[in-house]
């Protein structure tokens, strides 16, 4: 009976181990937690006010509950200044996130993207 129990536990377990170690972006787990940092590349460059942020999926899955948070560099400021979230970003997709969608911001400030099944990746834009 009890070897019966420890084998109802221990399956599931596995299961869910193995999940998270060879395909972590399929769990259910929030965005910002995993074993691998999220694969997003993150460029900044000149726009025709201020700076643009590109961000780009170059793997060949989508990714999943994709959150980017935009924070100033004054570490008294709690608060993100501007927040983006996209449910599913496919392969190949890149936005461009700058004065006009309404993102301004100055030297020095963060730029945190996070995936579900992914560490969060925090860049310092310039």
């Amino acid at each position: 009976m009890r070897r019966k129990i420890a084998v109802a536990f221990a399956v599931p377990i596995a299961v869910v181990l193995a999940l998270f170690i060879f395909i972590p972006e399929r769990l259910p787990v929030p965005a910002g937690i995993g074993i691998r940092r999220c694969p997003l590349d993150i460029e900044a460059r000149k726009g025709l006010v201020g700076m643009v942020a590109v961000i780009t999926n170059r793997t060949s899955r989508t990714l999943r509950n994709v959150k980017i948070v935009f924070t100033a560099a004054d570490p008294d400021e709690a608060v993100p200044k501007r927040q983006y979230f996209q449910e599913k970003w496919p392969p190949g997709k890149t936005i461009e996130l700058g004065w006009l969608e309404g993102w301004i911001w100055e030297s020095a400030e963060e730029l945190t993207v996070s995936a579900s099944g992914f560490r969060s990746k925090t860049v310092v834009l310039e």
